[in-house]
């Protein structure tokens, strides 16, 4: 049954190449590429608030994908679980994992920053570390950040309103609104499930006229 709803952020495309940038990197002469190496292999491959190397990962992907060549097997429909796969060209991605690894050490000091030290769900007075990442990266966690150049970054867009729902007797469903579910300046409720969003949980739906009425902060009759 449904009891618990959490959110994947673990990178699809690390999964494709992170061996092998990796194994690029250890094997250069390029001291800044091997100790972004070391970093990458802590990795636990996912965009939580602690995971050490997502920054820099993310910061490499990034650029890797802005240019050209980058997986030598583009995606094909005929096999779309296996492909895209493979760097096209190592030496232009030993390149850019360098520039990554400079930007991200320059940024924040270190290039094993915690990702939720640079991405923060942020409203308000509500100011908690971040987890998701743009879907290029291969999440599906997908989240954007307000790119982290003199703050850290802050979600922008992405998942907002999400629902798991069990088609049972009776129906049970987990929902969250990751923003809040109020625009109005001063209200409570513009940033009460930021924290749900924070510790990728949902809520439990009210889905009966008992379950609303028991929740109900004011009623106003309308003649």
């Amino acid at each position: 049954r449904l009891v618990a709803a959490k959110y994947s952020t673990r990178s699809e495309m690390a999964d494709r190449i992170l061996d092998e940038l990796i194994a690029t990197a250890l094997g250069s002469d390029s001291q800044k590429a091997k100790d972004a190496a070391v970093v990458l292999a802590k990795w636990d491959r996912a965009y939580d608030a602690g995971s050490k190397g997502g920054v820099l990962f993310g910061s490499f992907a990034q650029r890797w994908l802005s240019g050209p060549r980058t997986f030598l097997t583009p995606w094909s429909a005929a096999d779309p679980l296996a492909t895209p796969k493979q760097i096209a060209d190592p030496v232009r991605a030993l390149s850019v994992l360098v520039d990554a690894a400079e930007a991200t050490q320059s940024r924040f000091g270190a290039m094993d920053v915690p990702w939720g030290d640079a991405n923060r769900f942020a409203r308000d007075k509500v100011d908690l570390p971040g987890n998701g990442a743009p879907g290029a990266l291969g999440v599906f966690r997908v989240i954007e950040f307000t790119p982290p150049v003199n703050q850290p970054g802050r979600a922008a867009g992405g998942d907002s309103f999400v629902a798991a729902v069990e088609f049972s007797t009776p129906v049970q469903a987990r929902v969250v609104l990751n923003y809040g579910n109020a625009s109005q300046a001063g209200s409570p409720h513009r940033s009460d499930q930021l924290s749900l969003a924070a510790a990728k949980q949902m809520r439990t739906a009210w889905l009966t006229r008992a379950e609303v009425e028991k929740h109900l902060e004011s009623k106003e009759a309308v003649p």
